[in-house]
């Protein structure tokens, strides 16, 4: 039932590691530089996002076991 918390933070962590390894001065990004800055923080929001939907999965899961034990 916890199976399904890995993925999303996985996915949030490896978003967050790729906006970070973006080449600076290469093509579009050498001449835009506020797209740096976005490209830095959409990756932050989806990432709040996916871990906020792990901890939701997470509190099911919880909930489902806590109310298997009780039997």
């Amino acid at each position: 039932m916890f199976i399904a918390l890995g993925p999303s933070s996985f996915t949030a962590l490896t978003l967050i590691g790729m906006s970070k390894a973006r080449p600076e001065d290469y093509g579009y990004f050498a001449g835009h530089a506020e797209s740096v800055i976005m490209l830095q923080q959409i990756p932050l929001f989806l990432g709040i996002s996916l871990w906020a939907l792990a901890f939701w999965f997470f509190c099911i899961a919880l909930v489902s076991v806590l109310a298997g034990v009780k039997r």
